[in-house]
Protein backbone atom coordinates (compact mmCIF):
# COMPACT_ATOMS: atom_id res chain seq x y z
CA UNK A 1 0.00 0.00 0.00
CA UNK A 2 1.21 3.60 -0.24
CA UNK A 3 2.25 5.88 2.43
CA UNK A 4 -0.33 7.78 4.14
CA UNK A 5 0.22 11.62 3.08
CA UNK A 6 -1.68 15.07 4.02
CA UNK A 7 -4.76 14.83 1.09
CA UNK A 8 -6.51 17.83 -0.03
CA UNK A 9 -10.09 18.43 0.73
CA UNK A 10 -10.79 18.12 -3.15
CA UNK A 11 -8.51 14.53 -3.16
CA UNK A 12 -10.44 13.68 0.32
CA UNK A 13 -13.95 14.27 -1.51
CA UNK A 14 -12.99 12.67 -4.11
CA UNK A 15 -11.77 9.16 -2.70
CA UNK A 16 -14.70 9.38 -0.24
CA UNK A 17 -16.98 9.28 -3.67
CA UNK A 18 -14.97 6.76 -4.97
CA UNK A 19 -15.45 4.40 -1.89
CA UNK A 20 -19.13 5.31 -1.63
CA UNK A 21 -19.67 4.07 -5.67
CA UNK A 22 -20.07 7.38 -7.08
CA UNK A 23 -19.21 7.72 -10.84
CA UNK A 24 -16.53 10.93 -11.48
CA UNK A 25 -19.81 12.15 -13.16
CA UNK A 26 -21.36 11.67 -9.85
CA UNK A 27 -18.73 13.21 -7.99
CA UNK A 28 -18.03 15.99 -10.43
CA UNK A 29 -21.79 16.91 -10.27
CA UNK A 30 -22.02 17.00 -6.54
CA UNK A 31 -18.69 19.94 -5.99
CA UNK A 32 -19.83 21.24 -8.93
CA UNK A 33 -16.19 20.70 -10.99
CA UNK A 34 -15.69 19.49 -13.97
CA UNK A 35 -15.45 15.58 -14.51
CA UNK A 36 -12.16 16.12 -16.56
CA UNK A 37 -10.63 17.43 -12.97
CA UNK A 38 -12.21 14.46 -11.36
CA UNK A 39 -10.51 12.39 -13.56
CA UNK A 40 -7.29 13.96 -13.14
CA UNK A 41 -7.22 14.17 -9.41
CA UNK A 42 -8.05 10.25 -9.02
CA UNK A 43 -5.29 9.37 -12.03
CA UNK A 44 -2.84 11.10 -9.82
CA UNK A 45 -4.44 9.65 -6.43
CA UNK A 46 -4.06 6.13 -7.56
CA UNK A 47 -0.49 6.78 -8.32
CA UNK A 48 0.31 8.49 -5.13
CA UNK A 49 -1.32 5.46 -3.03
CA UNK A 50 0.45 2.79 -5.63
CA UNK A 51 -3.27 1.82 -6.21
CA UNK A 52 -3.87 -0.46 -9.46
CA UNK A 53 -7.57 0.55 -9.40
CA UNK A 54 -9.63 3.58 -8.61
CA UNK A 55 -11.58 0.86 -5.91
CA UNK A 56 -7.84 0.06 -4.38
CA UNK A 57 -6.74 3.26 -4.10
CA UNK A 58 -10.37 4.05 -1.88
CA UNK A 59 -9.90 0.86 0.36
CA UNK A 60 -5.72 1.89 0.69
CA UNK A 61 -7.17 5.52 1.79
CA UNK A 62 -10.14 4.00 4.52
CA UNK A 63 -6.86 1.60 5.83
CA UNK A 64 -4.64 4.52 6.40
CA UNK A 65 -7.08 6.42 7.87
CA UNK A 66 -7.09 8.92 5.01
CA UNK A 67 -11.16 8.75 4.82
CA UNK A 68 -13.57 7.24 7.35
CA UNK A 69 -16.63 4.87 7.50
CA UNK A 70 -18.42 8.32 8.37
CA UNK A 71 -17.53 10.29 6.03
CA UNK A 72 -19.03 7.84 3.47
CA UNK A 73 -22.56 7.78 5.51
CA UNK A 74 -21.78 12.14 5.34
CA UNK A 75 -21.34 12.45 1.79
Amino acid sequence: DGEARDLSDLERTILIGIAAGLTNDQIAERLHIDPQLVAAQLVALIEQLNAKSRSEAALIALRQGLITLEDLHNF
